[in-house]
């Protein structure tokens, strides 16, 4: 599983990459740094969020331009939840 990509994303660790994953900050922290991976279901589900995670950043829609809003941001996670949830 490679977690360059959602280093790459641009997203932030806590409030947008663990809620996307669907884990902690603590986990998504310890998944970036290789200290440990995802098991069952979670990396069923972070599988399709990497997969995400990189075809948004392939066609330059990730990472985000510094100047928008938290809110926006918040906005846009959610709707990556949603083609996640999607690809099932």
């Amino acid at each position: 599983m490679d977690f360059s990509i959602a280093k790459r994303s641009g997203l932030r660790q806590k409030g947008e990459l663990d809620s996307l994953f669907g884990v902690s900050y603590p986990m998504i922290n310890a998944y970036l740094n290789g200290k440990s991976y995802p098991r069952g279901a979670n990396r069923i589900h972070i599988e399709r969020a990497l997969v995400v995670l990189q075809e948004l950043i392939t066609t330059g829609k990730l990472p985000f331009s510094e100047d928008k809003s938290s809110e926006a941001r918040l906005k846009a996670v959610e709707k990556m939840k949603a083609i996640i949830s999607a690809k099932k």
